[in-house]
């Protein structure tokens, strides 16, 4: 008799379980329906704002940006905007590899930070075959596309910066120039015979001198005067000669 009363109780709650699984089954669809569109209205916005910051960062020359979402916590539950969210940088400094966006919703009212990995990819020059020590650059590079927020030593990215500069140290084929890498061509050696130029009352008056120190284009070196022994200024015009501006 007891048995029989158990198995019938049991048989009702098994009943009822059974009842209820199709109901469980729709309101857990119907989360994950609203979690989803949450989470696409996120990133739709973010996919707008990053659109028009890439359009604008491409008409003024700056690069190509790309970005991903990286902060996202997979755990969050929001209820779906009825508006648009809108999507802000956190501050004006916010062109770098890793940044933040806040996302804000108006109506329901909710806001939260948004981590965003970001690549602006921009033509810099680099190695284009390998470079020994003391080498003119000009020859040996070219223009490769690189991602500049990837960078920490610098970069260059006009050929005019690059003009009469010779290596620091031997470079390897495709590496990135850098103002550290490179420096002057040095066309007054120390200790070389140079030519001394002087304009005098538009006259050009010439003599010859020793250089005291090493001289690359444009700079200024003493230069002791070969006949009378004077120690002079004189700015650097090309190979081992210079010039007295008076």
């Amino acid at each position: 008799m007891k048995n029989s009363v158990f198995t019938s109780a049991f048989l009702k709650q098994k009943n009822r379980l059974l009842a209820i699984l199709p109901l469980m089954a729709l309101l857990s669809t119907a989360n994950l329906s609203a979690d989803q569109g949450f989470r696409e209205q996120i990133i739709s916005s973010i996919d707008t704002f990053f659109a028009d910051e890439a359009a604008s960062l491409e008409t003024s020359d700056q690069g190509q940006l790309t970005y991903k979402v990286r902060g996202l916590d997979p755990r969050l539950r929001l209820q779906t905007c009825q508006a648009e969210p809108m999507v802000e940088t956190l501050n004006d400094n916010w062109l770098r590899k890793r940044a933040h966006v806040r996302v804000t919703c108006p109506a329901p009212n909710w806001s939260l930070i948004v981590g965003i990995e970001l690549a602006l990819y921009r033509d810099i020059i680099v190695t284009r075959t390998p470079i020994g020590r003391n080498e003119l650059l000009e020859s040996n590079v070219e223009f490769a596309s690189r991602d500049i927020l990837g960078i920490n030593t610098g970069y260059i990215d006009s050929m005019e910066s690059i003009a009469g500069k010779v290596t620091k140290r031997p470079l390897v084929m495709g590496q990135i120039i850098n103002p550290h890498l490179i420096k002057a061509e040095v066309l007054v050696p120390r200790n070389a015979l140079v030519e001394v130029s002087a304009q005098i009352g538009g006259i050009l008056v010439t003599s010859q001198g020793i250089a005291l120190e090493n001289g690359a284009f444009g700079e200024y070196i003493r230069v002791r005067n070969k006949r009378s022994k004077r120690v002079i200024e004189a700015r650097v015009v090309e190979a081992n000669r210079v010039e007295v501006v008076l």
